[in-house]
């Protein structure tokens, strides 16, 4: 971080280090404390290359020939006057009648409410959406976005008019007072749970909104929530009488609240307890401790319509040894996180290993040892881009769907050679930024990451990366200060919002000022094997008045919410049904789940709250069949080529489309073998050893039905016209 002031003639000076810089302006406050009558230009980013390295970087305010002045009402008695003493915010942004799938309104300003319910900011001719952001819990209910119209007469006066273009004096709020309450309390039966930390949040989703209360020592709560459409929340920090519950709900809950009192129980008599546990070690390659070193070893359930979803992560301890509790029964991915000193070191994550526990079942004696890739294990190539330049410094990453992942940098000719382990179908890919002639940063992907097969081969050489721009718009970010004794809030152009709670940094008291940074980018989100993201996330940052990164827990949570694109992120591959907030932990070098998500697809809103800044996305895992994972990519996306089963269709959620077979939904088991529901039939077991579509007697299905008898083999004619599945145990064709 680095700051300076202008002169008398608008120059500026900054002393910077080498890297990547996002440099913006702040005009400042009249002394009367009124908004300065210019538009500040958004941040632009530089690169400085190396010491003693200048650049010029020059800014235009541009001139407000227009005030907007507005003023917020409550009733009071049946007379309608200014609120006093509300804390709130006042957001305008540029109006788009018809906005492109790419493009964000420009944020117009942001300008805090007087105490006197009065607001004021500097605009132009031209429309605007002006809406009023109220703290959660607020008496008051969050009102409507209105539109407004700013022109000039012809005497060049400004006029400003509502959106049925008439012509007002000041932009009116009227606010509603919230009648309704929601209350309830977490029981098991009808005992109520006392000794219970945490808090209920409430999502609104036909508007804007989003509460919280904290539970009581006796097991209630209670918040004001205005009438409307919620998905209710919650998150169990601490219970006093470690009675092992889970710290979320299976799902959350849909309510609607009206008018008055409404209720909401959590029962737990019939919630699983963290019961169970998988316990082993982890080991070097050479099956040796790890000399003092330490791992994180993490277990995942994913959520079905019996199971709730269930994450947990243990650090192992000086010998390797871990055990982790966890929900009992249900398919587990068990996974490590390496140190940065073991990456360093050159090792990879060991592969992801599953489990299917029962409800009385424990895993132990759990053995992870981890992998370095031998000299002559790796992936060569270049990385060029669509113009057949080559590319210098472009990241190249590597991962597979067991867990294994890899990271390197382009050499000056834009070569590179990444190490790697044999034995797995490696997806490899690179992102590279540069910044052109005018100073704006221009990013670079790949469309699709390419299949690397070292199944059966120890390394592949000649890769050829192509990069190209993305067809997706990067929105502009935000920097601002503001006093962090009071609540403040700010919005992004893609309509993301971060909510900061007064006194919540890790400021002392007496700080009257800090600044807060959010840069949207697409660089860097690849470093996860296990993790799909939308296509940009969040860098959050903040400094004291000093230039002194801010670091620590916040003493409040943060609020951050995201509009999520349900188009982008399924199309880059993600699982709808398992959307959740992630930061990026550089400890782990992964992504890790925020400490609370909330998320509801039909209304395309997630909420997570936080205690630290990092990377923020919306991220989820990958939307692909267990037998894709297994398969070979082809050139038309989403068909895949298994080199048993034969070319397929993955549709999503399960369900992929065979060549000869049709719709089935997939399934693997521990043995690398495949349940397939089909449509007709139900269920069918086959496996490489017992199905070769190259081979005429390899052709075998076992057909499960619940009655025992009804269970058979069977062989699958299809070298004839009307291909048909032939019963061992009736002699004939399968109805």
């Amino acid at each position: 971080w680095a700051s300076a002031y202008t002169n008398a003639k608008g120059q500026y000076t900054l002393s910077v280090s080498p890297g990547r810089w996002e440099v913006g302006y702040e005009i400042p406050v009249a002394e009367d404390g009124t908004e300065p009558p210019y538009l500040p230009e958004p941040p632009k980013r530089v690169r400085i290359r190396q010491s003693g390295e200048s650049k010029t970087l020059n800014f235009k305010a541009r001139d407000a020939s227009a005030t907007v002045d507005g003023v917020v009402l409550v009733d009071e008695n049946g007379s309608k006057v200014p609120v006093t003493d509300l804390d709130a915010w006042v957001y305008a942004k540029e109006y788009l009648e018809n906005p492109s799938e790419d493009q964000f309104p420009d944020i117009i300003a942001e300008v805090p409410l007087s105490q006197f319910g009065t607001f004021s900011f500097p605009g132009f001719p031209g429309s605007y959406t002006v809406g009023i952001w109220l703290p959660p819990g607020s008496e008051y209910e969050i009102p409507e976005e209105k539109t407004f119209h700013v022109e000039l007469d012809s005497n060049g006066t400004a006029q400003l008019l509502e959106a049925n273009r008439t012509e007002i004096e000041k932009a009116t709020f009227l606010l509603s007072s919230v009648a309704s309450t929601l209350s309830g309390e977490f029981k098991d039966g009808t005992s109520p749970l006392s000794g219970l930390v945490g808090e209920v949040y409430a999502m609104r989703t036909d508007g804007d909104g989003w509460r919280y209360a904290s539970i009581e020592s006796n097991g209630s709560y209670s918040m004001t929530l205005p009438k409307g459409s919620w998905v209710i929340d919650y998150y169990i920090e601490y219970d006093e009488q470690a009675r092992n519950y889970p710290s979320y709900p299976q799902q959350p809950s849909k309510l609607s609240i009206v008018d008055g009192a409404n209720s909401l129980d959590f029962d737990f008599s019939a919630v699983d307890k963290i019961s169970s546990s998988i316990s082993g070690t982890v080991r070097d390659e050479n099956n040796a401790s790890l000399n003092g070193s330490t791992v994180y070893v993490w277990a995942f359930r994913e959520g079905t319509d019996a199971l709730a979803e269930y994450w947990n992560e243990v650090e192992t301890d000086d010998d390797g040894n871990f055990s982790i509790s966890i929900l009992p029964g249900g398919r587990y991915e068990v996974g490590v996180f390496l140190s940065e000193e073991l990456r360093q070191l050159g090792y990879l994550d060991s592969p992801v290993q599953e489990y299917r526990l029962k409800a009385d079942q424990n895993a132990s004696s759990v053995s992870f040892q981890l992998v370095k890739p031998a000299a002559d294990n790796f992936i060569s190539g270049t990385v060029k881009d669509d113009g057949n330049n080559s590319l210098a410094d472009a990241l190249v990453y590597a991962w597979t769907y067991d867990g294994l992942e890899a990271e390197t940098l382009t050499d000056a000719n834009g070569d590179f050679s990444i190490s790697v382990s044999p034995g797995s179908i490696w997806k490899v890919g690179a992102e590279y930024s540069e910044f052109n002639a005018s100073d704006v940063e221009i990013f670079y992907f790949s469309e699709r990451d390419l299949d690397v097969d070292l199944r059966e081969a120890d390394s592949l050489e000649n890769v050829a990366i192509v990069l190209k721009q993305p067809d997706f718009t990067i929105p502009e970010g935000t920097s601002v200060t503001f006093d962090p004794s009071v609540d403040f809030a700010t919005r992004l152009p893609d309509g993301t919002e971060l909510t900061i709670p007064g006194g919540s940094a890790n400021v002392s008291e007496d700080t009257e000022s800090v600044r807060l940074v959010i840069t949207p980018t697409a660089k860097g989100l690849a470093k996860d094997a296990s993790v799909k993201t939308a296509d940009y996330g969040y860098s959050i940052e903040l400094f004291d008045a000093s230039g002194k990164k801010v670091e620590g827990n916040f003493k409040k949570d943060v609020i951050i919410s995201i509009p999520v694109d349900i188009t982008a992120v399924a199309d880059n591959g993600l699982d709808l049904d398992n959307i959740e907030g992630k930061y990026y932990s550089s400890t782990k070098n992964a992504w890790e789940s925020a400490k609370t998500s909330t998320w509801d697809e039909t209304s395309s809103k997630l909420t997570m709250t936080t205690d630290h800044f990092s990377e923020y996305v919306v991220g989820s895992t990958a939307n692909v069949s267990d037998l894709s994972k297994d398969s070979l990519s082809l050139s038309v996306e989403k068909w895949y080529q298994s080199s048993w089963f034969g070319s397929f269709y993955d549709a999503g959620d399960g369900w992929i489309f065979h060549q000869k077979l049709g719709w089935l939904y997939t399934q693997g088991d521990l043995a690398g073998n495949f349940w397939f529901y089909h449509p007709t039939h139900g269920w069918l077991w086959t496996g490489s050893s017992l199905y070769d579509q190259a081979e005429d007697d390899k052709a075998f299905f076992y057909l499960y039905h619940q009655t025992e008898s009804e269970r058979t083999w069977l062989y699958y004619q299809d070298a004839v016209a009307d291909p048909y599945f032939h019963s061992y145990k009736t002699g004939g064709q399968l109805q």
